[in-house]
């Protein structure tokens, strides 16, 4: 279990913020072990649960007045109205009443995530075009129909990892046609990817699609 102390101090302390990462985490706060303390969340709390005898907590809203006792930490779980729960550690010391505000992980988290996914989809499409296998993945050949003109012929895969497959599509009709990403998305594809949109008839095109 990681336990994480995110505190910005002054010599007494005064002022603490905690970043909530994740349920799984347990985060340590200093706390007055003589004067009443405040903890403030970003979200509402449905409920505190403890079984530290040493601590006494009173909650309203998104804050809570916690007082402690003693020289022996206490742990409290925090519940939020969307059934979240965290684990808080609250070390007691000699210093004046401590007020602790706690967020939640900023945007561009979030942001930096999606860009770190949308890059890998990218590369793996690149090197599906370029024939090439990405390290931690493997090819295995296929060739295996899914309707007239349209074959699954390449499949690259990994354990830990997103999939590519490669099909090809061909214009079995007597007409030129246009093809779209949309034509092939379902619920299970992440993107797709097609090399030649327009096609006259007996024209083929590579298809590549990341599940």
């Amino acid at each position: 279990m990681l336990i994480l102390l995110g505190v910005i101090l002054s010599r007494s302390y005064a002022l603490q913020r905690v970043e909530l990462y994740s349920e799984t985490e347990t985060y340590r706060i200093i706390v007055s072990n003589r004067e009443i303390n405040r903890l403030i969340f970003p979200f509402k709390i449905k409920s505190i649960t403890s079984a530290s005898p040493n601590i006494d907590l009173k909650f309203q809203g998104n804050c809570i007045n916690l007082t402690i006792t003693g020289k022996d930490r206490a742990e409290l779980v925090v519940y939020t109205m969307k059934g979240k729960s965290y684990l808080i550690s609250a070390i007691p010391a000699d210093v004046e009443s401590e007020t602790i505000i706690f967020s939640e992980p900023r945007k561009f988290h979030k942001l930096r995530f999606r860009e770190e996914y949308l890059k890998s989809i990218k590369d793996l499409i690149v090197a599906g075009y370029r024939e090439e296998v990405l390290p931690g993945y493997e090819v295995k050949e296929q060739y295996k129909k899914i309707k007239d003109g349209f074959y699954l012929v390449r499949v690259y895969k990994s354990s830990q990892g997103l999939i590519l497959e490669e099909y090809v599509f061909m214009n079995t009709s007597d007409r030129e046609i246009e093809l779209s990403e949309d034509d092939f998305l379902t619920s299970t594809v992440r993107a797709v990817s097609i090399d030649k949109r327009h096609l006259k008839p007996k024209e083929t095109t590579r298809i590549f699609m990341v599940r």
